[in-house]
């Protein structure tokens, strides 16, 4: 293993991303007890989840001193990926209130 951090490309990218390895025994024990946390925070339900969850990860993130792509988010083509979602989202909505409902209140007898 290598003693510091290492960079990798992204495919169609220029832009460097840096991989976060565990490079010592004091970063598996801090994912460790993240992970610990993580399933703590969910399984006592304490505040919101999620809340807790972003915060966690914000925290990790500003220790290990990476970005947002360290965690895999990354740009995928702007504004045309975000259109074909929207019309999927409202496709799906449809399918939902045209479909499924009716169905299901057939099934349960409720009208």
């Amino acid at each position: 293993m290598s003693s510091g951090p290492t960079a990798h490309e992204l495919p169609g990218r220029r832009e460097q991303v840096p991989e976060v390895a565990p490079s010592s025994r004091r970063w598996v024990v801090w994912s460790s007890l993240e992970a610990v946390a993580a399933a703590v925070a969910v399984l006592l339900d304490l505040l919101i989840p999620s809340l807790v969850l972003l915060a966690m990860a914000g925290v990790s993130l500003a220790a290990r001193r990476a970005g947002p792509a360290a965690l895999g988010f990354r740009s995928l083509g702007g504004w045309r990926n975000a259109g074909n979602v929207f019309l999927l989202t409202v496709l799906w909505s449809g399918v939902q209130l045209s479909v499924t409902m009716p169905v299901a209140n057939h099934v349960s007898g409720q009208k």
